[in-house]
């Protein structure tokens, strides 16, 4: 993954221009994402919008259709995912500050927020200390008990926007459901 792939919209351009295909994708990324799934302005795709508009009835309106898109398009993808010099923790960690291996610039994140293992192929979450708490299917996790996370599951840290836990396979799907249904 290029470091410029970190919005839908960078991966929905690679798929229009033919730079992505599921093989190669799948082959570069080992690894799960967070994918944004509610923006302040439009909560599709994943919910509603603040108007209380479901996805099919968003499709029957052009400018609610224009914005829900837009802000898919603008929603943030974190890979879950070691950086190489970053910190000495054995664990994936996420927060605010740039020594994360998961930098996610939101004020509602702390500066260490939560931290991702891996044992045997299964993937858990827990909260390091966060001020606001990280929320696992909206269920607010205890300090340092590790949660395990699994495909399609919901996870918001602190008051920050909510994201999706995919694995890879997921995610190709989920930005070609986009491409195709949306339009975008």
């Amino acid at each position: 993954m290029t470091p410029a792939m970190d919005t839908i919209g960078a991966y929905l351009d690679a798929l229009a221009q033919n730079k992505l295909d599921r093989e190669a994708f799948l082959a570069q990324n080992k690894v799960p994402f967070l994918v944004t799934v509610e923006t302040m302005d439009d909560a599709l795709p994943g919910g509603m919008t603040p108007e209380g508009a479901t996805a099919a009835t968003v499709a029957h309106d052009p400018q609610k259709l224009r914005r829900a898109s837009i802000a898919a398009r603008e929603a943030r993808v974190y890979a879950i995912a070691k950086r190489e010099g970053v910190n000495a923790d054995k664990a994936i960690l996420v927060g605010r500050a740039r020594d994360n291996d998961v930098w996610i610039n939101d004020s509602e994140v702390s500066k260490h927020h939560a931290k991702v293992t891996i044992s045997k192929g299964e993937y858990s979450i827990s909260d390091v200390g966060s001020t606001n708490g990280t929320f696992i299917n909206d269920r607010k996790i205890e300090l340092e008990k590790p949660v395990a996370v699994h495909n399609y599951d919901a996870v918001r840290l602190g008051r920050a926007q909510k994201m999706q836990f995919l694995d890879a396979e997921s995610f190709f799907d989920y930005l070609t459901v986009l491409r195709r249904f949306v339009g975008i």
